[in-house]
């Protein structure tokens, strides 16, 4: 639902030059750059706009999708949770091992079993 954002800023941070893990300051080459949501997780903002809309997770309408498994499929919740997001949300770039190393504090710190 919220890809496309993900995806146009990493596009536009490569448009702009040579690019950086914004944790570690290596270089990233764009096949190695992960995108990572912080500080705020990819699952605090789901709870986030979940408590906003007054919803349970059990309360979003979803159809299967060949290639992505599930998509949103009812357009207000779409719209809300992609307008959140894009309000929301802090994206960076970083290696594939500072993106995982974020998931373990925030398990080891919340006990968030998302991770991310």
């Amino acid at each position: 639902a919220v890809r496309p954002q993900v995806n146009g800023y990493k596009e536009l941070r490569y448009l702009r030059g040579p690019v950086t893990c914004d944790e570690t300051g290596v270089p990233l080459a764009w096949e190695d750059a992960v995108i990572d949501h912080f500080p705020v997780t990819y699952a605090q903002l789901r709870d986030g706009w979940l408590s906003c809309e007054k919803l349970n997770i059990k309360d979003i309408e979803t159809e299967r999708h060949p290639r992505s498994g599930c998509l949103m499929s009812n357009p207000k919740q779409l719209a809300s949770w992609q307008q959140y997001h894009d309000a929301v949300s802090t994206l960076r770039l970083v290696t594939v091992e500072v993106n995982k190393r974020s998931w373990i504090e925030v398990q080891r710190t919340n006990g968030d079993k998302d991770g991310k």
